[in-house]
């Protein structure tokens, strides 16, 4: 599902990847999404998540559509997450600069739908799992 809006909302915001592992939510089986950080960036919100997948399957490309909504509840922006690669049983790290959001504002990120979700190898599939949304900050994270 394409939507020309959100691929241009989307091509103002970085995506960036590391290789760092940090503990997410262990209880969690199947897709795992946390918000594990949220800071000031020039000119802009960075958003830090760990993404854990348990089920078999490698996800290739994984990309949520998504929304900025304000503490007072009032849609601040649409957004393209573009999480990337990730193979089974393994944790990325991925951040986000989203440019022009005030993260003092920042009350709720919402997840929809996954928008591409292409995985390899006949281990099964993990675009049919719902994720679990988390967050280790103050603002909520909600599907």
């Amino acid at each position: 599902m394409s939507h020309p809006i959100l691929a241009a909302i989307a091509a103002g915001f970085c995506f960036c990847v590391t290789g760092l592992r940090a503990d997410i939510h262990e209880s969690a089986s199947g897709l795992a999404i946390e918000l594990n950080a949220v800071s000031k960036a020039p000119g802009g919100c960075h958003l830090t998540f760990q993404i854990r997948n348990t089920t078999p399957a490698d996800i290739d490309r994984l990309v949520y559509e998504g929304a900025f909504f304000t503490n007072a509840g009032i849609l601040d922006r649409l957004a393209l997450f573009d999480f990337g690669e990730i193979p089974a049983d393994a944790r990325r790290i991925r951040h986000f600069t989203a440019p022009g959001l005030d993260c003092e504002t920042l009350g709720r990120v919402f997840l929809a739908e996954a928008s591409i979700c292409e995985t390899s190898g006949s281990a099964g599939s993990a675009c049919g799992e719902v994720p679990q949304l988390t967050s280790r900050t103050d603002v909520e994270v909600r599907g």
